[in-house]
């Protein structure tokens, strides 16, 4: 047996050891997910605008008091106001920004 093994060698010269070492997998990456958004519902009537401030154009929509929605980003206003966040947020297929005061956690 072992000169049959010999000859397969030998007659298999273009072969390297490194071939015959078993090759490892790909290392295998997970997407990292983005977090979960947290959930809010809207306490009062919100206004949606264009952007984050009152100088923002209104967009001929307001959310309801009491409707769920989930912000996707908030960010500072940029009215020159000092007051609370805007946050963006997606209502009845419409991208707009509404006031974090006029939204808060569902417990």
């Amino acid at each position: 047996m072992k000169n049959v093994l010999l000859v397969l060698v030998a007659l298999t010269s273009d072969v390297s050891a490194s071939d015959m070492v078993p090759q490892q997998p790909p290392p295998v990456v997970y997407q990292q997910q983005q977090p979960l958004r947290p959930v809010v519902e809207t306490w009062r009537l919100a206004v949606m605008r264009a952007g984050p401030g009152i100088h923002h154009e209104p967009l001929g929509v307001a959310i309801p008091a009491g409707e769920q929605i989930q912000p996707a980003r908030c960010v500072q206003r940029d009215d020159g106001i000092n007051g609370p966040p805007w946050c963006l947020v997606n209502y009845l297929g419409m991208a707009g920004w509404i006031s974090q005061a006029a939204i808060r956690p569902i417990y």
